[in-house]
């Protein structure tokens, strides 16, 4: 096969070249937010992501060695492409204002870009970590966990920035942090950039994953929007946003979906660019965020599971089919997982995509739901295995 080497980037970057080199077609070769000992493959066929049973009969056709040969393939390089990218990603955009913020990038691949990219378009940026290393000296690069934010934060205290942005290691995800407020979860990252696309696009669909809060989809709806819940999973999130034409989208991960344009992916750097610009349109990041909804809730909650424990999904399964709950839910939802709902909050059991685990997630209408919704799945957690324990709630 010819192939064109565009070097290190965003996985974002890839995207947008595969597009606009190779006819969407793409691999990346990353860990994503991973931890160190893992690596992977993220793959763009015709410009859509692999996921599921392409990704099984891809792994038949190579354990059966049925792949199709051909002549000498050519290889090529171009780095440039990434800088078409970000050039495309500023066209045309301006800020009312600077706004001062803080960028961590988690020796992850945003960080030869993300602080450049924001600072082109007027912020104000105080960079971290953004010299490369797959050690990860500084703090493990997934902003889904609250300790990894303890240098944003404190960047914030010390440089008197208004918020604070943080990268995964491979710069699909992006994490929001803002003074006098602290971690913004990515579910209302999403409400903010639903309500700006709303303006512009009345009635249009919008698709959020599974651990996301109740509050999208009423966030969504009243403000003329169509929410759609899907299965957690950047792929997952794509076909979806394909098959019911939406052009917006977002996981409580960090992962934020556009299709406009020559986009039509994940983009975490277009992310922060169109926050940036609503934050330059508001008062501050605080007043920005000060109207969008919010209730307690837990982060995305990881159970690494014990050597001779059953799978994730056999043990989500499990549960399913006895979840045991008193009193019953009056929704249970199982497009991915358990997500068991009352009038008061919603609590989610499901695997995990990646690694051997378990992911969990709480929301209460007040901190006494969201304990009681808790104590409920810790209490099924211990029936499918007395050695799977929640760590601690902190709010």
């Amino acid at each position: 096969i010819d192939t064109i080497d565009i070097g290190l980037c965003p996985t974002p970057g890839l995207y947008w070249a595969a597009c606009e080199l190779a006819e969407g077609n793409g691999v990346m070769i990353t860990g994503s937010h991973n931890p160190i000992e893992y690596n992977g493959i993220k793959m763009m066929l015709g410009g859509s992501a692999l996921a599921g049973a392409e990704i099984e009969q891809l792994y038949l056709l190579i354990a059966e060695d049925r792949l199709a040969g051909g002549g000498a393939g050519r290889r090529q390089e171009n780095s440039s492409v990434i800088e078409d990218y970000c050039d495309a990603m500023l066209a045309g955009r301006s800020l009312a204002r600077p706004v001062k913020m803080v960028i961590d990038c988690g020796n992850g691949a945003a960080g030869p870009f993300a602080p450049q990219l924001l600072a082109r378009l007027g912020c104000q940026v105080t960079a971290l970590h953004e010299q490369v290393d797959g050690s990860f000296p500084n703090h493990h690069p997934d902003p889904a966990d609250p300790d990894n934010f303890a240098d944003a934060l404190a960047a914030i205290e010390s440089s008197g920035a208004e918020m604070a942005l943080a990268f995964d290691g491979d710069g699909d995800r992006i994490g929001v942090a803002v003074a006098g407020q602290g971690i913004i979860h990515p579910d209302r990252l999403l409400m903010a950039l639903a309500g700006d696309f709303l303006l512009a696009n009345p009635g249009g669909k919008i698709v959020y994953d599974v651990k996301c809060s109740r509050l999208v989809a009423e966030y969504i709806a009243s403000r003329g929007g169509v929410p759609i819940m899907c299965r957690t999973g950047h792929s997952f999130v794509k076909q979806e946003m394909e098959k019911c034409g939406a052009r917006l989208g977002g996981e409580l991960s960090g992962h934020m979906f556009f299709h406009e344009g020559r986009w039509r992916f994940d983009d975490a750097l277009l992310a922060a660019v169109k926050l940036a610009m609503l934050v330059a349109g508001s008062e501050s990041a605080a007043e920005l965020f000060a109207r969008i909804p919010d209730a307690p809730a837990s982060p995305e909650i990881r159970i690494d599971l014990p050597a001779a424990s059953a799978p994730p999904a056999e043990l989500v399964e499990k549960l399913i089919g006895n979840p045991g709950f008193a009193p019953a839910p009056e929704k249970v939802i199982t497009i991915d997982g358990l997500r068991a709902e009352w009038k008061d909050g919603f609590g989610l059991l499901r695997a995990s995509n990646t690694t051997s685990s378990l992911i969990m997630r709480f929301e209460g209408d007040s901190q006494d739901a969201l304990a009681r919704i808790r104590q409920q799945f810790a209490a099924a957690l211990r029936r499918l295995d007395e050695r799977l324990k929640l760590p601690e709630h902190r709010e």
